[in-house]
């Protein structure tokens, strides 16, 4: 840059050319005053107007190539592509003598130049300028152009995914030791994945697992592999015309291969090699190849694989959710109970139990989990000296399981681990373990565990609702029954309560009724339940109880209009048995006292 300044503070010579010469150094001191000034559009003008004169003027080609060199970044910096590419052009081709830093510039400027444009979405000068560096046979920076022509078409909405997985391919085999290859590589499966060319897919695949790759990119592999996998099984199942080439048996001897050679990888740090432990990941894999192999004994052993493998659960879903998602509900079952059967099992990750917990919870599979969780205590769950996030998941999983299953003790046991070893402070354990407590504790422990979950629960009006029905319910157990109504009807009024929690307020109203012999009232009660919440499960309850008490009325025919109409609108209800005992009981006369039964 020195010999340019002085070059631009030279005397001007007379004549034509000189003339023109002389113009052009003014150009040049007009743009470098423009730039100094922060004026780059300006200063863009008055360099492009020189790199334009040169033809006119006798300006010798080195001192062109400053020009050059001056106004490219200029030009890159107004988003001036083209007339960049141009202005570099010559010097990336060499056709004007540069000196070796000077060329190392210019191609590090036209570098600069298809970045800025790639990410601007000037794509066609993206490419323009990555492709003369990648043309330069003797290039120390070729791949790196290499890699930019690449990326052109990876953002480029108009390619396919052919397309693109050829581009990738491309710079992997032209370029297998560079830095990004296995970036490069893992684009290339994906896009041939989603064109559907499964054998191009496999054989960048083998380049990628080849050609050793940096630890930090292990887990990236394998995640590329459980996707060619799935494509595999996918092609496998969905096309009969592909079965020469790969069926379930060679998709598990594929993977079995693959899982076998991965047992080293290089590192960051130099070619030496590491051993490491088969991953989630991997374990997933052999899990999609023998579900869809059908051999029961290494389905099997691949969820066990998984489950000691997986440390933070994603695989496990990804595996539950897989076979959910192809309408596979035994396998999904299969899977799930397999680990969470494990639950003593301290191999096995809590992630992965608590994963496969939460799958079966959401199927309703309740017994499964309560069967489970009758075979630990809740120490087993915690296998860290600090209760972790998916340890209180699976706990609080396995809690409810006991809860929905009607083993209360069992239930009041593991809530009252959560919330008092484990410090488990959510608002709905402390309020599950106020209703647990509710139905089997004392009256004062009963009534403590209320109050610790009504501190939790702030403000909000459906929790409100809930803990009023917990308090009416401690009444009701004090004999209470007229303090419990009085907190039962705030409910009832609610504008701002939820209809269910509504409903099942009013019947519960109708049960402190039912409780003191008031039989009456409690019909009374239980018929203003459908008023309310008409699909409610509260009906069907309500209709049961109103048939009772009208049983005490000795009201035997109002009584069976109660049973029938629970049989025939709720037929599936848990209290349709009950009602069906009762009307099988009822004597076949009717009473002298029925009335009409208004509904």
């Amino acid at each position: 840059m020195l010999v340019t300044l002085c070059w631009f503070s030279s005397p001007p010579s007379c004549g034509c050319a000189e003339d023109a010469a002389a113009d052009l150094i003014g150009s040049v001191r007009e743009a470098r005053r423009h730039e100094q000034n922060g004026d780059t559009a300006a200063a863009a003008e008055a360099y492009l107007s020189c790199v334009r004169g040169f033809k006119d003027a006798s300006i010798p080609p080195a001192k062109q190539a400053l020009v050059r060199l001056m106004a490219a970044p200029c030009l890159t910096k107004q988003s001036r592509w083209d007339d960049a590419i141009e202005c570099l052009k010559p010097l990336v081709r060499e056709e004007l003598p540069l000196t070796p830093p000077q060329s190392e510039q210019a191609e590090k400027e036209t570098l600069r130049l298809g970045r800025a444009a790639l990410t601007a979405g000037a794509l066609s000068s993206a490419r323009a300028a990555f492709g003369s560096i990648a043309e330069k046979p003797d290039s120390p920076r070729r791949a790196t152009g290499a890699l930019g022509l690449a990326w052109t078409v990876l953002v480029d909405p108009e390619a396919s995914f052919q397309a693109i997985g050829i581009a990738m391919q491309s710079f992997v085999r032209d370029f297998p030791t560079h830095a990004d290859a296995p970036v490069a590589c893992e684009q290339a499966v994906r896009h041939f994945i989603r064109a559907e060319q499964i054998d191009r897919a496999d054989e960048v695949f083998g380049t990628l697992v080849a050609g050793g790759r940096p630890q930090s990119r292990a887990e990236k592999t394998l995640a590329i592999a459980a996707e060619l996998a799935e494509a595999m099984g996918r092609t496998c199942l969905s096309d009969p015309s592909t079965g020469d080439d790969w069926n379930d048996t060679d998709l598990v001897r594929w993977l079995r291969g693959f899982v076998s050679d991965e047992e080293t990888v290089a590192t960051d740090d130099d070619s030496s090699e590491v051993a490491f432990a088969p991953t989630a990941s991997q374990a997933y894999l052999l899990l999609s190849a023998t579900a869809a192999s059908g051999s029961p004994a290494e389905f099997d052993e691949a969820v066990g694989r998984l489950g000691v493998s997986d440390a933070s659960g994603r695989w496990t879903r990804v595996g539950l959710r897989h076979f959910a998602d192809q309408d596979d509900a035994v396998l999904a079952d299969t899977m799930a109970t397999r680990i969470v059967g494990e639950l003593g099992n301290p191999a096995y990750t809590t992630a992965a139990k608590a994963a496969a917990a939460m799958f079966l919870s959401q199927a309703g599979k309740w017994s499964t989990l309560a069967t489970a969780a009758g075979t630990v205590s809740p120490s087993d769950i915690h296998a860290e000296p600090a209760p972790t996030a998916e340890a209180i998941r699976l706990h609080r999983i396995l809690a409810e399981a006991l809860t929905q299953t009607s083993d209360v003790q069992a239930a009041l046991n593991w809530w009252q681990d959560l919330v008092d070893t484990r410090g488990d402070a959510q608002f709905a354990t402390l309020l599950r373990l106020a209703e647990t407590a509710s139905i089997h504790c004392e009256l004062p422990e009963a009534s403590r565990r209320l109050s610790a979950a009504a501190r939790a629960g702030g403000d909000r009006p459906d929790r409100q609702a809930y803990l009023t029905l917990l308090e009416a319910d401690l009444g009701v157990r004090g004999l209470r029954f007229d303090h419990a109504r009085g907190l039962l009807e705030t409910v009832v009024r609610g504008s701002d309560v939820v209809t269910e929690l509504r409903g099942r307020a009013q019947w519960m109203i109708g049960e402190t009724y039912y409780l003191q012999q008031n039989f009456q009232a409690a019909i009374t009660a239980y018929r203003q339940v459908e008023g309310i919440d008409p699909d409610s499960p509260w009906v069907a309850a309500s209709l049961v109880q109103a048939g009772k008490s009208f049983e005490q009325l000795g009201r035997t025919q109002a009584a069976g209009v109660c049973y029938g109409t629970l049989i025939q609108r709720f037929a599936d209800s848990p209290h349709a048995d009950a009602a069906r005992r009762r009307l099988a009981s009822l004597p076949a006369g009717n009473s002298s006292d029925d009335s009409t039964l208004k509904r």
